[in-house]
């Protein structure tokens, strides 16, 4: 479970380091705030919830302790009824394994009821379905290309999102992408770009987004987003503002 407060408090720690004001002044200003701002959004979260392993004293969700105390009183009767082969201990023994059937039974039932009493929307049951129904080897990042085949890492779902969606477009190698973008907006670039731009639009945008929608490729759900949106909207808006004028998209 993320602690939100905690990140909002060390999102805001990390970002007071590097305030932020005014134009951005060329593209690489643009990248190194857009790499600060996803830095500090992913550290920010990590160290707000950490990974941990479940740990559970039973391999089923609706096993008990009071299953397990019958469990323990069956095997006895058994081992007593074997020993003394007597029918009176033989008919308490299966008497106790019907009831204990039966409990099984019933915890089964609840524990259904109550996971399914947990789900808070369809959008989260269609998900999960469609990650279940897959072959496993296919992890929710994978994509169906044409040929029938799946991606196997986020670079490759990357390429068939683009053909997709930008037919014949080419990708420049990240070592050969230029720092620089050879244009210079002029002032009413800039004025466009902060009539389309703003706090307002940029918070509006945000929240409109469903919380735990599936991360781009680095790794940002727009929970994270939503959640330091007091803290980061600024920086937003200057990068969205800066990209529209000087037409540049972020590595």
């Amino acid at each position: 479970v993320t602690d939100i407060p905690l990140y909002k408090h060390l999102l805001g720690e990390k970002l007071r380091e590097h305030p932020f004001g005014g134009r951005l002044s060329d593209p690489v200003d643009i990248q190194d705030v857009v790499d600060l701002l996803t830095n500090s959004i992913v550290e920010s979260f990590e160290q707000a919830c950490p990974l941990r392993t479940a740990k559970t004293p039973y391999n089923h969700p609706w096993w008990c302790r009071a299953l397990e105390k019958q469990k323990t009183r069956l095997g006895k009767l058994f081992n007593k009824a074997r020993k003394s082969k007597a029918a009176a201990d033989w008919r308490a023994y299966k008497a106790n394994l019907r009831l204990y059937k039966k409990d099984i039974r019933r915890r089964q039932r609840e524990a259904w009821r109550d996971f399914c009493s947990s789900i808070e929307s369809t959008s989260s049951v269609s998900r999960l379905n469609k990650i279940l129904t897959k072959d496993s080897y296919h992890n929710p990042a994978s994509l169906r290309r044409e040929d029938g085949s799946y991606t196997d890492n986020l670079t490759e779902t990357a390429e068939v999102l683009r053909d997709a969606h930008f037919p014949g477009a080419t990708t420049t190698p990240y070592p050969n992408w230029p720092e620089t973008i050879p244009f210079t907006p002029t002032e009413n670039d800039w004025a466009v770009a902060c009539q389309v731009v703003d706090v307002a639009r940029v918070t509006w945008a945000v929240k409109s987004f469903s919380a735990y929608k599936s991360p781009g490729l680095d790794g940002i759900i727009p929970a994270l987003l939503q959640w330091g949106l007091d803290v980061i909207a600024t920086y937003l808006v200057g990068i969205y503002t800066g990209c529209i004028a000087f037409r540049y998209i972020p590595k």
